[in-house]
């Protein structure tokens, strides 16, 4: 009988660890992955993060917010309401820059030293900046979150994943990449460490959005920015405007997310961007991070990509934020001088629209993964 429970445990014992190894194996197949964002109420970023949840195929470390599009309050606010709807609230949110490397634009703006803007597109510093994520100029339409984010610094936070998984962290950087920047000054040893950044940000070989020169992720602190792409990181990919500004979500896509069954993300988008749809049918949005994430969870959309020689501008004036890419096969050898600092990188360029839209809405609309 002793020698039949001696068995019975041994087996059970050996079917526990088996489970276990196969669900540790499933977990390290999924990419490792910090998202440094300046997310809003549901913008880009949003669905962006929606989709990563969505799709089962991300580790999210954690999430990391910074100036940009919003003060980081306001980002770390709406990125704390957004895991909460999504009934993410495990994935830790850490708060990081709250002004670019350089300080506040606000009063270069007011004063004339940045100038051209064209797009409208001023970010954070079209209002003032909040005293608290819980005391923002309006309430939320999705409401405060009842989480709190991390007692850490996001710079902090970068670096101590990188160490504890050297090799194999990607960074998602959608944002004005001031906490990357201030994570590579303060632990420059994570610098080959890191897997791969993968940057929103850039005009490459077309005009910008926020000025003529520059688009507005890098416009908002080409100075983070020129440590970054200066930095010998593995692998860096750029998905510019270049091929965001191809994909568009139309009233055609709009019926797609309308017919799929409803998660938190159709839902979300239903109340926030269906009104902008159904009042005008010819309305579109442009995507822009969803393109980022989207190279990551299928890379089959991409038709065009070079490797070029990067840097950028941060001359004050109008051409602050420009984006300078050197081809790394020219006509001549004399065609440019390239800067000693520039590092090579994948830069995104072309897509096929129709794959990718159908993917936009296959992995937005898909129930979450676990």
């Amino acid at each position: 009988m002793k020698k039949k429970i001696m068995m019975l445990l041994t087996v059970a014992l050996l079917l526990i660890c088996g489970a276990s190894a196969v669900a540790s194996e499933e977990n390290s197949e999924k990419m490792k992955v910090i998202f440094d964002t300046d997310n809003g109420v549901f913008g880009d970023d949003t669905k962006a993060l929606f989709m990563m949840l969505n799709s089962g195929k991300i580790d999210l470390l954690g999430i990391t917010t910074v100036i940009g599009n919003n003060w980081v309050e306001a980002s770390t606010a709406y990125t704390l309401r957004h895991l909460e709807l999504a009934g993410r609230t495990d994935i830790p949110v850490y708060m990081g820059m709250g002004e670019p490397l350089m300080g506040d634009h606000t009063p270069y703006l007011e004063n004339g030293m940045l100038t051209g803007i064209v797009g409208g597109n001023i970010g954070y510093m079209g209002g003032p900046r909040p005293d608290s994520y819980l005391n923002l100029p309006e309430e939320p339409v999705i409401g405060y979150p009842t989480i709190e984010p991390q007692e850490g610094h996001a710079v902090d936070f970068i670096a101590e994943q990188v160490k504890q998984y050297p090799g194999e962290v990607t960074i998602i950087c959608v944002g004005a990449g001031t906490n990357l920047a201030m994570a590579v000054k303060r632990y420059p040893e994570i610098v080959p460490l890191v897997k791969q950044v993968v940057y929103m940000g850039g005009a490459i070989d077309v005009p910008g959005n926020t000025t003529a020169a520059a688009e507005f992720n890098w416009w908002a602190d080409p100075e983070a920015i020129k440590i970054c792409l200066n930095s010998d990181f593995a692998r860096q990919v750029i998905v510019p405007k270049d091929i965001c500004a191809k994909a568009r979500i139309t009233y055609d896509t709009y019926e797609k997310i309308k017919a799929a069954p409803e998660t938190y993300a159709t839902k979300l988008f239903m109340e926030i961007s269906g009104p902008n749809h159904e009042g005008n049918p010819d309305y579109t949005n442009t995507l822009w991070d969803e393109v980022t994430v989207l190279y990551l969870l299928d890379p089959s959309f991409v038709t065009g990509s070079e490797e070029r020689y990067l840097d950028i501008d941060t001359t004050m004036g109008m051409n602050y934020g420009r984006s300078i890419g050197y081809r790394v096969n020219p006509r001549r050898p004399d065609d440019f001088v390239i800067n000693p600092l520039a590092k090579k990188v994948e830069v995104l360029l072309d897509m096929d629209v129709e794959h990718f839209m159908n993917l936009y809405v296959e992995y937005f609309t898909m129930a979450p993964q676990e």
